[in-house]
């Protein structure tokens, strides 16, 4: 059996006092600014970042962040350059010298690190 049509229409209406329109002026405020530096926020977030950097070394040739795209070329050079003295050295390295003592001799090579982190200079004690 269908439902019968209503014959009547009963309207709700919800009004508010001054105090309640401003606390909900002010919910609305909120909400909006939370909402705007959220979105905020995601722009700047670090993907965004990454790829607005890589974007702009692109376009301006200027170098600001190692490791973008755009420095393959100088990281695959800076590798082979490695291997290869690492090859015409391996006769003086001593033979228990593993992998791990090669990718660390890498990264301090390519990031231009010094081998020793704590240098200790002549008169200065410990």
């Amino acid at each position: 059996m269908p439902k019968r049509k209503p014959d009547q229409v009963i309207v709700h209406r919800i009004e508010f006092n001054t105090k309640e329109r401003e606390m909900l002026e002010q919910a609305l405020a909120v909400y909006s600014v939370e909402k705007s530096f959220e979105s905020f926020n995601d722009f700047l977030s670090f993907e965004n970042l990454y790829i607005g950097i890589t974007i702009y070394e692109m376009i301006t040739g200027e170098e600001i962040l190692y490791g973008t795209p755009n420095d393959i070329n100088d990281i695959v050079d800076a590798t082979k350059t490695w291997w290869q003295r690492q090859d015409e050295a391996q006769f003086d390295a001593p033979f228990h010298q593993g992998f791990a003592m090669y990718v660390k001799n890498w990264l301090v090579d390519l990031l231009g690190l010094s081998e020793d982190p704590f240098p200790i200079y002549e008169g200065e004690g410990v």
